[in-house]
Parts: structure tokens; sequence; C-alpha cells
């Protein structure tokens, strides 16, 4: 659209909307037209019109305007997309997973974005350590360009679009990485939220963090067990699934056999039993968020009609914030609902290789990625949770049947013990590897005893045996 013969004033600028004003303001030369309001956008293509401003021309080495890159780090806050770059090749899976959610591009732009470092350059902001400023809260993602993302108020906030920017001077002053959780001051700064200092660093003082790296930690193979039997709900994990710190624990079954039900009482057991837990919901009904306001778990969700972009945005910023907890020391459970989910917005946004597999190998490898996190190390824990459903095709059976292989803790849900209300729902040929390790004699006993009265045995009689050995 051109608008180059247009005779510019207020009353017919204020008939075009947002996007078409800001394509005004490009040509006549305003300068980071994306960070005014309708009204102030005016006022500025006004003065440049009228000659109270000089046009901002931006020109690189070459002498030519830069083309507006569009790229993994200003995707989530990005204003919008350019048309030409549509049609350009991309040397990243992240620029290609961006390129493809081109569609949901209105949604994207109803908050406040992240410029590119080109575009703040001409913002009048130097990180001064010493200055206050109102306090703010959030979990941090770094972007390639140096600059930093901070979203207000954690995961359950990500979709809000509220953010903060945090300069690489700040960064690298206070060797900030991507998945810290940062409580400081900021400012207002031509209409977008500077970050001034970091008061708090994943709960600590800055001086008093010290920083390491999560793939160097060395792995221990020692593992204490979580005592989550003291939810009733969870009482037979004890004989036929104990779970341990550092675990990686694969959670089965059909649909509405109650899968993301033990999820949740895991995640409260986990929380009580002082794990910090972070729980991932991903492609759920919007009515399905579960309330966690009474206990300290962290909690991300996501609709099913949100664009796989923002899903895989989702469970790598998760991914990230335990790695940098456990860094810390501390005892973490990440809990993903489920990894189907994980793997069809992994499968959409990451580059296709020649391979014609039910899903692509990139796809697979970054799921495998994703099971390696949890581990037990010389500072910390990840213990990893993931559900998954039966699958319908063998295709879908085998590829559930390699994740199981990756983990070493089975548990196998039925919907029909489910549906009755059952005191166990677990099936006895859940299992946990090396679990004579873990449980007392007498406990690895009593799973044994529980097996063997249930083998061969129908799901009422199953049903009977639970009963009788359930403590009240």
């Amino acid at each position: 659209m051109s608008f180059q013969n247009h005779q510019y004033t207020a009353s017919k600028l204020n008939e075009f909307g947002i996007f078409q004003l800001r394509e005004i303001a490009r040509n006549v030369g305003v300068h980071l037209p994306t960070i005014y309001k309708k009204d102030d956008l005016i006022n500025k293509i006004l003065q440049v019109v009228n000659g109270e401003v000089e046009p901002f021309v931006a020109k690189n080495k070459k002498g030519r305007p830069p083309k507006n890159f569009v790229g993994y780090e200003s995707a989530w806050k990005r204003q919008e997309m350019e048309p030409e770059l549509l049609n350009e090749a991309t040397s990243s899976w992240q620029q290609g997973a961006w390129l493809k959610n081109n569609n949901d591009i209105e949604q994207l732009t109803s908050t406040l974005r992240v410029c590119m470092e080109s575009e703040m350059e001409g913002l009048p902001f130097t990180p001064n350590i010493d200055q206050d400023g109102a306090t703010i809260e959030g979990i941090l993602f770094l972007e390639p360009n140096g600059w930093g993302t901070l979203h207000i108020g954690g995961l359950l906030k990500l979709n809000d679009g509220e953010v903060v920017v945090v300069a690489p001077k700040l960064v690298e002053y206070y060797h900030l990485q991507t998945g810290d959780y940062i409580l400081g001051n900021f400012a207002e700064c031509e209409h977008t939220k500077l970050l001034n200092n970091v008061v708090l660093l994943n709960g600590k003082e800055p001086e008093k963090v010290q920083r390491f790296n999560f793939n160097d930690l060395k792995i221990s193979s020692s593992v204490d067990i979580i005592p989550l039997w003291q939810n009733k709900k969870l009482q037979f994990t004890k004989y036929l699934c104990p779970i341990g710190k550092g675990q990686r624990i694969l959670v089965k079954g059909e649909k509405a056999s109650g899968k993301t039900k033990l999820l949740k009482s895991l995640a409260f057991s986990l929380d009580a039993n002082n794990i910090h837990t972070i729980f991932i919901a991903l492609n759920k009904r919007p009515e399905d968020k579960i309330d966690f306001s009474d206990s300290n778990v962290e909690y991300g969700f996501s609709s099913f009609d949100t664009i796989p972009f923002r899903q895989m945005y989702l469970i790598d910023l998760a991914i990230a914030h335990a790695k940098r907890l456990c860094e810390m020391g501390k005892d973490v459970a990440l809990i993903v609902d489920d990894l189907w989910s994980v793997l069809q917005a992994y499968d959409y946004c990451l580059p296709k290789s020649s391979s014609e597999s039910f899903f692509d190998v990139n796809t697979i490898v970054a799921l495998k990625k994703l099971m390696a996190v949890g581990r037990n190390t010389e500072k910390g824990s990840i213990t990893l949770i993931g559900c998954v459903g039966l699958g319908r095709s063998e295709e879908e059976r085998r590829l559930i049947y390699e994740i199981d292989d990756l983990c070493n803790c089975h548990i196998e849900l039925n919907k029909q013990l489910f549906l009755a209300q059952c005191p166990c729902y677990i099936m006895p040929t859940s299992y946990t590897d090396n679990a004579y390790a873990l449980s007392s004699k007498e406990d690895a006993e009593m799973g044994q005893f529980i097996r063997t009265s249930a083998e061969g045995k129908s799901l009422a009689e199953i049903s009977q045996i639970y009963i009788k050995n359930c403590n009240d």
C-alpha cells in the first residue's frame, strides 16, 4: 500500500488503523513507529510531514536500509511480519518456527513488544545498578542479540504479553542466563519498561549466587526416595513404583484414565516435600486450568488454541528455569502434561529432515533433550514426570515404547479402575528400575506380593486386592 500522494491531516490519519499508520510512519521517516499509541503516532507523523522533526533513515554499512529481520529472539513480542520475509529461507529452526505462525500476528500485536537491538539503540537508556524504581519479578529469556526479555509474573502469565526489557550491560553485570527468576526494579522509558537493577536472583542476592554449567555438573548415581505416600491417592507408589529424586517418570494411560489427576496429586505432594515443582500443561481446554494458588507450584498453561511456537517457547523456558534452580542446589520437579503435545509442537516448529517417519528425527532428538533433563547432580536434582496416551497406531505405540525406554520409572493407569473410584488406579504392571535401591525390604516384598496376587486376575479382583491392602 502506498501513501506517498496522500494529504496528511489529523482527521484523515485518524481514519486508518494502527498497522496502516505504522506503514505511513515508516514511509515519512518516523523512528520506531511501533512503540507509539495511535494518537501519539499521528502526532509524530504530522511533525515529520510539517518539517518540525527530521525524517529518520537507518542505514547499514553498505548504505542500504536494513531489513526488518524477524527471528526467534523477537518472535514472542514482535509487532508485525514483513511480507518479503515470508518467502525467505531461514537458517535456523527458531526462525522457521516463527514464520510458520504468521496467521496469528494480530494476537501477538495486542501488547507491548520487544524491539530488535538496532531499534533499541535509539532509546535513551543507560543501565544504572544504583537506580531504584517500581518492583517487578519474572522469568528471563536472553535473546541472541544480547538483550533480555523478562516475562512478568512467570510461566503462568507468559501469554499476557507484559514484559520488561533487560539491557546487555545489565545481563553482563549480573551474569544473567535464560531461565533466571529475577526480582528487580524497572522504569518507564519511551513507552518501554526497562530493568534498572536486580534485587534477587533465583531467590538469592546476586552477589551470593555461584554460577555453574548444568551439563558440567557431575551426575550422582545415588537417589533418595520421595515420600509421596503421605497422600492417600499415591500410597501404592510406595510399593509398586517408588519415585526418587532425579528420576524420569513416564505415566501411560488411555483417555480418561486419570493421568492429569495423578499428575496434579504428584505436584501437590512434591511441593509438600520441599521440592520446587514446575507444572506445564499443553493443549488443554481453557476450563481445565488447575488452581495451584494454595501451593508454591509454578504453573504454565497453554490452551488448545495457542500456536505451536508459543507452546514450544513455554516448555523451553520451563526447562531453562529448572536447570538454573538445579545449578543453585535445589531439588526440582518438572511435570509435563503431556509429552504428545510437546512432540506435536516441536514437529510443527522444527525444520524437516529427509526422513519420512511418523515424527521427524529432529522432533525425536528435541524430545530426548527434554527427557535428559531428569538427573540427580552433585548440586541439585531435576525429577522429570511426563504423561502420554497408549497410542492408536503402530507407529505411535513404537514411539511411546522408545520414550518409555528412556525412563527409569514406569506408571501405567487403568480407565476402569479410575472410573470405579478404586483406592489405586495404578496397574500392578507399573515398576521402577532398581526399586530395591529405593525401597525398604518390607516395601519391596509388599510390592511383589501385590503383583503376584494380581497376576491373571480381572480388574474387579485387582480392585479388591487394592481395597484389602489400602491403609485407611
